[in-house]
């Protein structure tokens, strides 16, 4: 791909070389002040406005205007070119060598004008009526979505361009002179051509808008089709099965892997799969990853409406828990909108209470590009359908037996923290206890409401995971109260954690502003006992609190 791509911009070097090579033999252009002036005027105005070829602004500021004012100067199209090439913008090599060509020669074109009529106006005329000839003839053919990418497509613009402009040149000589008619002819045709292009855009959006919606209205048909065939008596394995079979032929996905959570063992289950070789699936289902897995992936940032969707390099994946063909059937892809190999979509699977019970998660989708909106919605959809199989599933019951996770947070209950914390007391191994509080939170309900309350817990839920080691342990410890269990460190490692992660609530971009207070315990040097140092964290997380707030406080 790399290399195709050097040789296209090679290639438009090469073309531009000559032409400007041909102009200049041809011309003999004086480079006199103007010329200064004209790279600085096309190095402004195309890194203030759109620099695509088709943009009418610019394309007036750039070929209008310079024309009236200096077509009597020869170097203004060699001034164009170079001050377009160098405009201040994220564009492309090959965009600024295309962009830069047809510029050149809109120009060259103009001055051959002026030079064969002899007057300004009807040169300026002459090169408008040609644009817009271009632009009539682009709205048709598509040229403006095809980014001017086909060379065969430039190679007949250019022939076109020289076609209308020896008859455009024929009419001028022959029956116009400087007249009233004239002089109002171009821009009312100007205006018209402007009109019907922006109608024609209105009308191909229109048009792709009902495609979409006759799109979605189909895959949810086909969706509501598969309910009503779902069988009671088929296995909970077979009716998932089923749907992901389902989920690949509405939406394109090859691989569909559908998840549950199994709160008793703290353990993802891979349940069922479409796509998948036998040996891979029994391979994802002989190494069920931890629930805080899943709960490393749902973070806010990643949300798309109720989904999540990972872009590849956001975050490191486990390779013991990636299905390998995935990976490997990929090409490259260096376009932004191409699905890449690292990519990963999950749509949670929820109760009726919106509490996670699983997922399902997506692959490689038949069209190679990243899911839209409305796909996203069609996923959700069937997820909703695979939460009312589940329900009526017996053997989906024995995941539900006991909830230590908390369902907001997607961190340890109050209840599983304590537990684990008795755990490593009795190990006798050193490690610290951190209590963190959110500040003013009260306040934040009260102003915002507790909609933004919660998600103000959820962001900050998001930074502890994201700050805390595998090792560790972290619960929602009450209402706006963390708890963090750090095995294995010293008072001072602890400090630097913990201060990590009030630095990263601090860099959270939101109304309200959101911190937190910490408050650090370590063992045993401040108790040997769960209860004891409870109490010191909690001392200590007081006394931050009365300090000022959004620090941490240790003995």
């Amino acid at each position: 791909m790399a290399t195709k791509e050097n040789l296209r911009i090679a290639a438009l070097i090469i073309v531009l070389v000559v032409c400007v090579a041909i102009s200049f033999f041809l011309l003999k252009p004086e480079m006199d002040s103007t010329f200064i002036a004209g790279i600085i005027y096309a190095w402004a105005v195309s890194s203030l406005f759109s620099t695509k070829p088709e943009a009418f602004l610019s394309k007036l500021l750039l070929v209008a205007l310079p024309l009236l004012l200096v077509a009597r100067c020869d170097s203004v199209s060699y001034a164009l070119l170079l001050g377009y090439m160098f405009h201040i913008g994220k564009t492309s090599i090959r965009r600024r060598l295309m962009c830069s060509l047809i510029l050149f020669l809109t120009y060259t074109l103009a001055i051959w004008l002026y030079s064969s009529i002899g007057n300004e106006y009807l040169a300026f005329a002459a090169l408008y009526a040609i644009i817009m000839g271009i632009d009539v003839l682009a709205a048709f053919s598509k040229t403006h979505e095809t980014d001017w990418k086909n060379y065969s497509q430039l190679a007949s613009m250019f022939f076109l361009l020289s076609m209308l402009a020896a008859a455009v040149k024929r009419i001028l000589q022959a029956n116009v002179v400087d007249g009233v008619v004239f002089l109002t002819i171009f821009p009312v045709s100007g205006i018209f051509v402007y009109i019907f292009t922006k109608l024609n855009e209105r009308i191909s959006l229109l048009t792709i808008e009902n495609g979409r919606i006759r799109n979605f209205r189909e895959k949810l048909a086909r969706v509501i089709e598969f309910v009503n065939n779902t069988s009671k008596q088929s296995s909970l394995e077979e009716n998932l099965s089923n749907l992901a079979a389902t989920i690949s032929e509405v939406t394109g996905y090859r691989y569909i892997l559908i998840n549950l959570l199994n709160r008793d063992e703290g353990k993802i289950v891979r349940i069922a799969h479409h796509g998948l070789e036998t040996e891979e699936f029994e391979r994802l289902k002989n190494t069920p990853p931890p629930a805080s897995y899943i709960f490393e992936l749902m973070q806010e940032r990643f949300k798309v409406s109720n989904s999540y969707f990972i872009p590849e390099n956001a975050i490191q994946l486990p390779v013991e828990y990636v299905s390998t063909p995935l990976i490997e059937e990929y090409g490259m892809h260096n376009d932004a909108e191409n699905w890449k190999p690292g990519d990963l979509l999950l749509v949670p699977i929820r109760n009726y209470f919106g509490d996670v019970v699983g997922y399902i998660s997506v692959d490689s989708p038949v069209h190679n590009k990243r899911p839209s909106f409305e796909d996203i919605q069609i996923l959700e959809l069937i997820a909703d359908q695979a939460y009312k199989i589940l329900e009526h599933s017996e053997s989906f019951q024995t995941y539900l037996v006991r909830q230590s996770y908390d369902l907001h947070t997607f961190l340890l209950t109050h209840s599983a923290f304590l537990g684990a914390l008795e755990d490593v007391v009795n190990n006798g191994e050193q490690f610290a206890v951190a209590l963190i509080d959110i500040d003013d939170i009260t306040k934040i309900n009260a102003t915002f409401g507790h909609d933004v309350g919660d998600r103000v817990i959820e962001r900050i839920a998001d930074v502890i995971r994201s700050r805390t080691r595998r090792s560790d342990l972290a619960a929602r410890y009450g209402g706006e109260e963390f708890a963090i269990l750090l095995k294995g460190v010293s008072k001072t490692k602890a400090v630097d954690i913990i201060s990590r992660i009030l630095e990263e609530v601090r860099k959270i971009e939101s109304e309200p502003r959101i911190t937190v207070s910490a408050g650090i315990a370590v063992y045993p040097e401040h108790g040997s006992t769960a209860q004891i140092l409870l109490k010191k964290a909690l001392k200590a997380l007081d006394i931050a609190k009365k300090s000022g707030k959004d620090r941490l406080m240790t003995f």
